[in-house]
């Protein structure tokens, strides 16, 4: 069942079904995993393999340094979100594999995420993963919140669990799943050679087909998993370990909790896949100077600009042109952005592709002041992007620890700080920008 609930109702649910559980045997009679591995490497390592099960694990991509720099601003201090512990500096993140395993026992996929359940019937917490949990902190998972399990069903072949949370949105799916496709390849698994590829439900949208589409995978091969999806597969490819930190501190686990996911962790390889995939190879070599200033609008999203007309104006008169990026194909975004000296956008899944932009180009984000989200400077920093940031009013003030109410925030862009953060930006010489109020 789809736990959309509003936080009262989802905790009364949940506590009826804790106490359910608890009743001596319904657990096994309800068909709920026995326990959970944090990790597919934990199973890994204890397991014994045999004639009856083969397990694969190579290392794609090793453990490596990411470096970030403090973010530039107008603003009086340092938003502290930017400034949680080694953010600013250095941190490892994770090596990546490409798990393939064979057993005739099974294992078990369920719900939206295609959460995996090994052969002893225990949950995989990390492979592929779900908001808000930690994944040494199983019991959270939201399939020990079911009344019971969905009938088994059984899928035929090799099968590629490709799913990843947040899939849905435009971000999570360019950087965190489409890289998933590539993984497979450099694993040398041919994407033909796959029976199933296994997404999270409501991957089915024209951006999800177009990305499909350019990688050649046949829509009868595609299985959205819902939450009534519950399987047996025999042969499973699964990629682990893409965003995460090497060794997470406290406070990136604490991150992880607030803001659903390791977001500002996307590795250069991935961006680099998804570069190659929509622009031609010369994008990034042609000697075509940047020039196109572009600034993307929200208006038909949250996070609206409640004086955007003059915001407009404004950049109009010194050389901005507005775009609703949702009237372009993926293709058509790549080319433009990759044409753009400099971006200006509220912070929002539009800013995803700056992953198309070159070297140096000047990207401005815009945030709501209680909705300040490290996702894009992480992005910009592993691209060698020129970052920026400032904060915009809001009618009313939010708690943001209330991440849907945050999300939710319009905001106003004064001018005078716009004005102001194009000047700290260099982009104009200062004194040329006409200060309004």
């Amino acid at each position: 069942m789809n736990q959309t609930f509003s936080p009262l109702i989802g905790s009364t649910r949940n506590s009826l079904v804790k106490l359910y559980h608890s009743i001596p045997g319904v657990r096994n009679s309800i068909g709920l995993p026995s326990g959970f591995y944090a990790s597919f490497i934990d199973w890994i390592q204890q397991i014994q393999t045999d004639d009856n099960t083969t397990v694969n694990c190579q290392e794609i991509y090793s453990r490596h340094k990411i470096f970030r720099s403090q973010p530039k601003t107008i603003e009086s201090t340092i938003h502290k979100n930017f400034a949680i512990s080694n953010v600013n500096y250095s941190f490892e993140s994770a090596s990546v594999s490409l798990i393939e395993a064979k057993t005739t026992d099974g294992f078990k996929l369920w719900g939206p995420n295609g959460a995996v359940i090994t052969p002893d019937n225990k949950l995989v917490v990390d492979s592929p993963g779900e908001f808000y949990v930690d994944p040494t902190q199983g019991y959270d998972h939201s399939v020990f919140l079911q009344w019971r399990l969905p009938p088994l069903s059984e899928i035929k072949g090799k099968v590629a669990v490709l799913s990843a949370p947040g899939s849905h949105s435009y971000f999570h799916w360019m950087l965190n799943t489409l890289p998933r496709f590539h993984l497979l390849e450099a694993g040398g698994v041919d994407l033909n050679s796959i029976d199933r590829f296994i997404l999270s439900k409501n991957c089915h949208t024209k951006f999800h087909l177009e990305t499909l589409n350019a990688l050649n995978i046949s829509q009868e091969k595609i299985i959205l998993a819902d939450w009534q999806f519950h399987a047996k597969v025999e042969h499973l490819v699964i990629p682990h370990g893409l965003c995460l930190p090497a060794e997470p501190t406290s406070e990136d686990v604490l991150r992880y909790k607030k803001y659903g996911s390791f977001t500002g962790n996307v590795p250069r390889w991935a961006c680099d896949f998804v570069r190659k995939l929509f622009l031609p190879s010369t994008a990034f070599a042609s000697p075509t100077p940047k020039s196109r200033k572009i600034y993307i609008t929200r208006k038909t999203s949250i996070r609206k600009v409640l004086n955007e007309p003059e915001v407009i104006e404004f950049l109009t008169e010194h050389g901005f042109e507005t775009v609703d990026l949702a009237e372009f194909s993926i293709a058509e975004q790549a080319k433009l952005l990759n044409s753009a000296s400099a971006v200006v956008a509220v912070h929002g899944a539009g800013l995803t592709n700056v992953v198309f932009c070159r070297e140096g180009t000047k990207v401005i984000e815009i945030f709501p002041q209680d909705y300040v989200k490290l996702t894009y400077w992480g992005l910009c920093n592993i691209l060698n992007l020129d970052y920026y940031y400032a904060i915009g009013e809001v009618e009313q003030s939010v708690d943001e620890s209330d991440d849907y109410a945050a999300r939710q925030q319009n905001l106003l862009i004064p001018i005078k700080k716009l004005s102001e953060l194009l000047n700290k930006a260099d982009y104009f010489l200062k004194g040329n920008i006409p200060s309004k109020p």
